[in-house]
């Protein structure tokens, strides 16, 4: 299926192209699960643990997301994220 005409026409870049293509999806099928991880490990979704990494007030990243994230030093903004986790997983 290649609708744009991307598609090399020399089989040895195509076959470059297609191993390029399966490393990237294993990356992300990885990625995807350092995520489920995390959130069993800490009890927190993902989103919620993104807003210490951030640490940015009034950006262009909260405003697109839509995201009040916190100001301040790493301990006072994880009091301030502090919630009581329900355990669901289990």
């Amino acid at each position: 299926f290649d609708p744009l005409g991307l598609k090399p026409t020399d089989p040895a870049e195509f076959a470059e192209m297609q191993t390029k293509e399966l490393q990237n999806g294993r990356l992300a099928m990885l990625a995807a699960a350092g995520f489920l991880a995390q959130e069993l490990v800490n009890h927190k979704p993902i989103l919620e643990t993104l807003k210490l990494l951030i640490l940015l007030d009034d950006s262009e990243i909260s405003k697109n997301l839509g995201i009040n994230l916190p100001t301040g030093d790493i301990p006072t903004l994880e009091l301030e994220l502090e919630t009581s986790a329900k355990d669901t997983f289990f």
